[in-house]
C-alpha cells in the first residue's frame, strides 16, 4: 500500500480513503475497521470545507484592499495634481513644497504601514495653513481614504490569520487520515497477508504524473 504523496491535496486524500472504506465495508470481518476511517474522512472534510470558506473570504479582503489603496493612492495625486494647478507647474513653490517632501510616486511606492505613517504626517502638514483652500479641499478625504486602507488591512491581516489557522487544522487531520488508514492497512496484513491487504488500496497517483510539466521558455 503506497499512500498518496503527502503534498496532495485533502480531496485526492479523501477519495482515497473512501475506496479503501468501502472495500472494507463489503466484506463482514472487515466492516468495523471502516469506522476510523470514515470519522477522519468527515472532520477532514469539514476543515477542508472551513479553509476554502476561509481563503474565499482573504481573497475577498485582499481585492477590497486593493481598491481602498488605489483611491488612497488617486487621494495623493489629485492634492499634488491641485497644488500644481495653482502653482504653475512649479514643485518648488513653498505651497507645494509645505506638503510634499518627497515626490507622490514615492509616496505611493512605500511599504504600506510606512504609507499610512506618511499619511498621519501629510494630514498634519494640511492642517497647518486652515486657510489654504486647496489644503482644506483635500484634507478630509485624505483622511477618509486612509482610515478606511487601514481598517480594510487590519481586517485582511485577521482574515489570513483566519485562513492559515483553518489550514493547519486541516494538515493536521489530513495527518490523522493517513495515520488510520496506515493502522488499517497493518490490521489487514494481520488478518490476511500482505497482498490481499494491498487488495483493500486503491494505487496512489505518483507524484511525478501528478505534477505539472513546467512551462516552456
Amino acid at each position: 500500500m503506497r499512500l498518496p504523496y503527502p503534498n496532495a491535496t485533502s480531496q485526492a486524500l479523501i477519495d482515497f480513503a473512501i475506496y479503501t472504506s468501502v472495500h472494507l465495508e463489503a466484506k463482514k470481518e472487515t466492516k468495523s475497521l471502516s469506522t476510523p476511517i470514515r470519522k477522519a474522512i468527515d472532520t477532514l472534510n469539514k476543515c477542508n470545507a472551513v479553509s476554502n470558506e476561509k481563503a474565499v473570504i482573504a481573497t475577498g479582503s485582499h481585492a477590497l484592499l486593493d481598491v481602498k489603496i488605489k483611491d488612497l493612492n488617486r487621494g495623493i495625486q489629485s492634492l499634488s495634481l491641485d497644488i500644481l494647478s495653482q502653482t504653475n507647474n512649479n514643485r518648488t513653490d513653498k505651497r507645494y513644497k509645505n506638503i510634499f517632501l518627497d515626490t507622490p510616486s514615492s509616496i505611493i511606492g512605500l511599504p504600506l504601514k510606512s504609507r499610512f505613517d506618511y499619511m498621519k504626517l501629510l494630514d498634519e502638514r494640511l492642517k497647518s495653513n486652515p486657510k489654504d483652500t486647496v489644503y482644506k479641499r483635500h484634507l478630509t478625504p485624505l483622511k477618509l481614504a486612509t482610515s478606511s486602507a487601514e481598517q480594510v488591512q487590519n481586517d485582511h491581516n485577521k482574515n489570513l490569520t483566519a485562513e492559515q489557522n483553518a489550514i493547519d487544522k486541516e494538515n493536521i487531520e489530513k495527518v490523522e487520515l493517513r495515520n488510520s488508514l496506515t493502522k488499517v492497512y497493518g490490521q489487514l496484513i494481520t488478518l490476511f497477508n500482505k497482498n490481499e491487504a494491498d487488495l483493500y488500496f486503491r494505487k496512489a497517483i505518483d507524484k511525478k504524473k501528478d505534477t505539472p510539466p513546467p512551462a516552456a521558455n
